[in-house]
C-alpha cells in the first residue's frame, strides 16, 4: 500500500499532468517528500524510528524527482522536492493514540505550513530556479514571510531558532 500511495499514484499523476504543462510551456510539480527517504534516526522502528517500507518509498519518489526534473527543463517544468515537516492533523493524533504513542497539535507544524510553500512554488515567476533542488516547507515559509513565526509550534517556532533539528 504505501509503495502505491507513495510512489505510484504521484507517478501516474504527473502522467496524466505533464501533456497539457508541455503543450502550456510550463510547470511545476511539488512530490511530497520526507526525511525519512533520506536520513536515519537511532531508534528502531516503532520505538520513534521509521519504518522500512515508509523511507523506502519516500526515497524512492525523492531520486525520481530529481531524474523528472533533468528530463522536464527542456519542456520549462520545475519538478520540486518538498518534505512538509512533522505536520500533525487529526488523523495522526488518533492512529498516534492506537500505538500508543502521543501526538499533539502543540508538538508539530499545522498543515498550512507545507500548503502555504507549495502555493510559494506554484505561483512564483521563476519557478525553475527551486526544480531538482530538496526544500523544507518551514524553511520556505520562513525565508519568504508565508506563517507567522509566533504561531509554529514551540519545537520549531522563536523558542528553538538558533538550535539544531
Amino acid at each position: 500500500k504505501a509503495n502505491e500511495a507513495n510512489v505510484m499514484a504521484p507517478l501516474l499523476l504527473i502522467k496524466l499532468c505533464v501533456p497539457s504543462m508541455i503543450e502550456n510551456g510550463r510547470g511545476v510539480i511539488v512530490n511530497l517528500t520526507s526525511s525519512s527517504g533520506s536520513r536515519e534516526v537511532a531508534a528502531l522502528p516503532g520505538q520513534g524510528g521509521w519504518g522500512l517500507n515508509y523511507s523506502f518509498t519516500k526515497a524512492a519518489i525523492h531520486r525520481i524527482s530529481w531524474g523528472l526534473a533533468k528530463e522536464f527543463k527542456q519542456y520549462n517544468i520545475a519538478v520540486i522536492n518538498m518534505s512538509p515537516g512533522d505536520v500533525v492533523v487529526e488523523r495522526r493524533v488518533h492512529e498516534a493514540s492506537l500505538y500508543g504513542f502521543s501526538a499533539n497539535f502543540e508538538q508539530g507544524l499545522r498543515p498550512d505550513v507545507p500548503g502555504a510553500a507549495v502555493a510559494f512554488f506554484a505561483s512564483h515567476d521563476h519557478p525553475m530556479y527551486f526544480s531538482g533542488k530538496d526544500h523544507e516547507a518551514l524553511d520556505v515559509c520562513m525565508a519568504h514571510n508565508l506563517v507567522d513565526p509566533e504561531s509554529v509550534a514551540r519545537r520549531y517556532g522563536l523558542d528553538a531558532w538558533g538550535l539544531p533539528r
